[in-house]
């Protein structure tokens, strides 16, 4: 018995020990653990801290520039579109906040609005472009209007809707051709006017959204070069720096029409009345601050105003 007892005294005396030799030895790796935990959420904080500040300093700036561009949004633009009137074409991507900032700037531009045309998704619908929107628009085609050779039934009804909203030199009535085109586009579900149908703009600005579905580019891109042979020039333009129709209009050979990223933006809204008053005298570019653009505003009409 005495054996025995030895023996259990011997292991609990060896698992004591075990025991302790664990605790005093995890003690200072604990230590380590929590000041090496310490040092990096010290570090961290300072770099949170230092963004923090960057991002404070960026946002000034921002703010500072936008007030800047702002102030001398005035003087850039006022009365540069006097004596010329503007149809605002917008796809159902366009914001109506985007639209109310393009009018409020056409307007401080002293030009004269037409309407407001929406483009609906039936119109961008390329099933629908043949049957039924080619075919009503090749009924009531306006006299003397030709397409040019190979064009695509969207082609012709973007030359046909231009045609009836559009002219280089703008009669003081409605034309009668172009209320019935938007009365029956209209009753196709394809387009909405707010404004008198028939009545004619020299030009145009087509806005857009951030997003449009791949499947309208060839819609909103015929349209857009459309209106711009119609009349006096059309601008093309979207919100932020990668509005997708911008970018497809910046792709193709768009003629005569120019284009205009970051219109939601004071400096887009500058550019995109002073890209009208270059349309006005045969220019065109692409302006903004997204891919793509070759300038933030164009320059060759900063010192011209435009004639009444």
């Amino acid at each position: 018995m005495s054996g025995v007892r030895h023996l259990l005294l011997a292991t609990v005396a060896a698992v004591l020990a075990l025991a302790l030799g664990l605790a005093l030895g995890a003690g200072p790796v604990v230590s380590r653990s929590d000041a090496t935990r310490a040092s990096r959420d010290e570090r961290l904080a300072a770099r949170t801290a230092r963004l923090e500040a960057r991002l404070a300093r960026l946002e000034d700036g921002a703010r500072t520039d936008a007030r800047v561009v702002a102030a001398l949004a005035g003087p850039m633009t006022d009365n540069r579109l006097d004596g010329h009137s503007v149809l605002i074409v917008r796809t159902q991507g366009a914001s109506d906040a985007l639209v109310r900032r393009t009018r409020a700037a056409l307007l401080g531009a002293n030009a004269s609005l037409t309407g407001e045309l929406t483009i609906t998704g039936t119109y961008l619908d390329p099933a629908k472009a043949t049957a039924p929107l080619e075919d009503l628009a090749l009924r009531l085609v306006p006299p003397n209007m030709t397409f040019a050779p190979g064009s695509t039934p969207i082609e012709r009804v973007g030359a046909v809707l231009a045609r009836s909203t559009i002219a280089k030199e703008p009669g003081d009535e409605p034309d009668q051709d172009g209320a019935e085109v938007i009365a029956g586009l209209h009753e196709l579900g394809a387009v909405r006017l707010d404004g008198t149908p028939g009545r004619q703009a020299e030009l145009a600005v087509v806005l857009t959204g951030p997003r449009e579905r791949p499947s309208a580019q060839a819609a909103v891109t015929a349209l857009v070069q459309a209106l711009d042979a119609a009349g006096a020039g059309a601008v093309l333009a979207g919100p932020g720096r990668a509005p997708v129709a911008v970018g497809w209009l910046r792709s193709v050979d768009t003629g005569g029409a120019s284009s205009v990223d970051s219109a939601d933006s004071p400096a887009g809204e500058v550019s995109l009345v002073l890209a009208l008053v270059e349309q006005l005298a045969g220019g065109k570019g692409a302006y903004g601050a997204g891919g793509g653009a070759t300038a933030v505003l164009p320059a060759s009409v900063l010192s011209s105003p435009a004639s009444g």
